[in-house]
C-alpha cells in the first residue's frame, strides 16, 4: 500500500500470495509489475513460470521458460521447470532440468557435496511453505518414489481429525503431528514445550518453565546520587569543551571527547524509558538463556526424526523473559503426563510445587 509502484515489491508479494493459495491474485499484480516496467520482462519471468506452474496452465510456464535464458533465477527454480515437465508428460526434459537442480543444490546449499534425490527434495520442501496444496506435489511424489508421508505438505489444520499428541509416559515421549508419530527419548526441553502447548497464546515466563521459585526483584545499576554525578560530570565536560576548544588546546579535547563518549555510552545502557535507571538480574537472564537453549535443542532433536513437527513448533515458539506458543492456526493437542507447575510468590513465603496431570 505504501510502495504500489515497485516491480520489485510487487513480485515479493505475488510470490507470497502463491504460497499462501491466492494464486489468481498473484497472476494480478505479476501483470501489473510487467506493465509497470516492461524492460524487466526477464528479471522477474521465474516468478511467471512459478505462477503459471500453479495456476495449471503447463504450456504458458513452458513458454516463459523457452523465451527466457535459463540458468537465472533461485536455486530451486530448476526443480520448478523440472515439475512443468513432469506434468505435461516430457520426462526427458523433467530429468534435465533435475539434474541441473541437483548441481545447484550441491554447490550453493549443500557444500559442494552431491546430494541425492531425497536429500534435495526435503530441502526443497522445507524452503517453499505452502499453506495448503501445490501442483507440485505429483511431481514430488514421483521423485520421492511414493506418497510423501514423511514429509507430507502443509500443516495440520484446527478441521484435521488426526490427533496431535505430545505425551510423556515412562520417560518416553510420544509425538504425533500431520499424521506421522514418532517417540523420543526424554529431554527438558520437552516439558518446556509440553508446558506451552498446554497454553497456546500465553505468555509464561522463563523462571515457571525452569521451576525457580521466586522472582528477584534485580538491583539497580546506580542509586539516583550516581546518577546525578554522572549527569552533572557531562555538564563540566560540555563547558571544560568549550574553554579547552576556544584556547585550542587540541590534546585536552581529546581527552575530554574521550571521556564524554564513555559517560553517554554508559548511561545509555543504565537508563531505560523515561530516564529512569535500568535494573539487571543475573538469574533471571540465566534462566531465559538456559530455556531458551533447551527448547531450542529439544525442536532440534524432533526435527531428526519428525521434520514437519519440528518446522511447526520453531516457527510456533517464541523464546525469551516470557516464552510463548503462538500457532497461526488452532491445533488441539493431547498432552497427558504431568508437569511440575510453579507458583511464584514473595521472597519471605515458602514455595511449593503441585504436579498437576492433565
Amino acid at each position: 500500500m505504501l510502495n504500489p509502484s515497485d516491480m520489485e515489491n510487487l513480485m515479493h508479494i505475488a510470490l507470497g500470495f502463491v504460497y499462501l493459495g491466492y494464486v489468481a491474485e498473484a497472476q494480478q499484480l505479476y501483470e501489473k509489475a510487467q506493465k509497470l516496467n516492461p524492460s524487466r520482462h526477464e528479471a522477474f519471468f521465474d516468478y511467471g513460470v512459478f505462477i503459471q506452474l500453479e495456476l495449471g496452465n503447463f504450456d504458458a510456464a513452458i513458454a516463459l521458460v523457452e523465451k527466457y535464458q535459463t540458468g537465472k533465477g533461485w536455486v530451486d527454480f530448476p526443480a520448478f521447470v523440472a515439475a512443468v515437465y513432469y506434468r505435461k508428460g516430457d520426462l526427458a526434459k523433467m530429468q534435465t532440468y533435475w539434474q541441473e537442480y541437483l548441481h545447484q543444490f550441491t554447490q550453493k546449499i549443500n557444500k559442494g557435496k552431491p546430494a541425492d534425490d531425497q536429500t534435495a527434495l526435503q530441502w526443497l520442501i522445507a524452503v517453499n511453505p505452502f499453506r495448503e496444496t501445490t501442483q507440485l506435489k505429483p511431481f514430488f511424489e514421483y521423485i520421492n518414489k511414493g506418497a510423501l508421508d514423511a514429509i507430507p505438505l502443509g500443516q495440520a489444520s484446527s478441521n484435521s481429525s488426526e490427533q496431535n499428541l505430545f505425551v510423556e509416559e515412562g520417560g518416553l515421549w510420544t509425538m504425533a503431528f500431520a499424521g506421522k508419530q514418532v517417540q523420543l527419548p526424554d529431554l527438558k526441553g520437552f516439558h518446556d514445550i509440553a508446558r506451552l502447548l498446554a497454553a497456546p497464546n500465553q505468555a509464561i515466563h522463563c523462571t515457571e518453565l525452569m521451576g525457580s521459585k521466586v522472582i528477584e526483584k534485580g538491583e539497580a545499576v546506580f542509586d539516583e546520587k550516581a546518577k546525578k554525578a554522572y549527569q552533572q560530570r557531562i555538564l563540566d565536560i560540555q563547558k571544560e569543551l568549550e574553554e579547552a576548544e576556544t584556547a585550542h588546546h587540541q590534546n585536552q579535547i581529546l581527552a575530554l571527547q574521550e571521556e564524554y563518549d564513555q559517560l553517554l555510552d554508559h548511561l545509555s545502557k543504565s537508563l531505560g524509558l523515561g530516564g529512569k535507571t535500568r535494573k539487571v538480574s543475573d538469574s533471571i537472564d540465566k534462566t531465559r538463556s538456559a530455556v531458551t537453549w533447551r527448547i531450542r535443542s529439544a525442536v532440534k532433536k524432533i526435527a531428526e526424526v519428525h521434520l514437519p513437527l519440528s518446522k511447526h513448533l520453531e516457527i510456533s515458539i517464541k523464546t525469551g523473559v516470557f516464552c510463548e506458543y503462538a500457532p497461526e492456526h488452532e491445533i488441539n493437542w493431547k498432552l497427558i503426563g504431568s508437569l511440575n507447575l510453579y507458583i511464584v510468590v514473595p521472597s519471605n513465603l515458602r514455595c511449593k510445587f503441585y504436579p498437576y496431570a492433565y
